[in-house]
């Protein structure tokens, strides 16, 4: 199921993607899914990230080639970073620099979206709360302090 948050007339909204148009939720997509009955085109919409997180939370140094291309040894666990949340921005939104940036990267990532509260999960049960995935465009301003 592809579902997607978009702006249309104004309004937030939720809907899925079936063919060339969205099928419009009645609420968000953490509770139970429930269709208006109303539908937009596609075009019609501006997309926006798939969520408004409150905190995104990275993990650096968790991939081997990356490691590799930074010059620098693996760690026993990948370092933890977090982001607020809005830094998040939709398809085709400015991505602005401050002027004294000196060092952009970017790269592109798998963005995990956690669909419900979780604190000491096993490792086992972790994916019972996954919601869902997205691609995900981290762009980071190297030379901060």
């Amino acid at each position: 199921m592809l579902i997607a948050r978009f702006i249309f007339e104004k309004k937030t909204y939720f809907g899925v993607l079936k063919g060339k148009k969205y099928r419009l939720l009645e609420n968000d997509i953490f509770n139970k899914i429930k269709f208006t009955g109303e539908q937009v085109l596609a075009d019609d919409v501006r997309l926006l990230s798939p969520v408004s997180p409150g905190v995104v939370i990275g993990l650096g140094r968790n991939y081997l080639g990356h490691i590799e291309e930074m010059g620098v040894e693996p760690p026993e666990i990948p370092a933890i970073f977090f982001k607020p949340g809005r830094s998040i921005i939709g398809e085709q939104d400015m991505i602005v620099m401050p002027r004294w940036a000196t060092r952009v990267d970017y790269e592109g990532e798998l963005g995990v979206v956690i669909g419900k509260k979780m604190s000491y999960v096993p490792e086992e049960s972790t994916l019972d709360y996954v919601f869902g995935y997205t691609c995900f465009n981290d762009v980071t301003e190297r030379n901060i302090g």
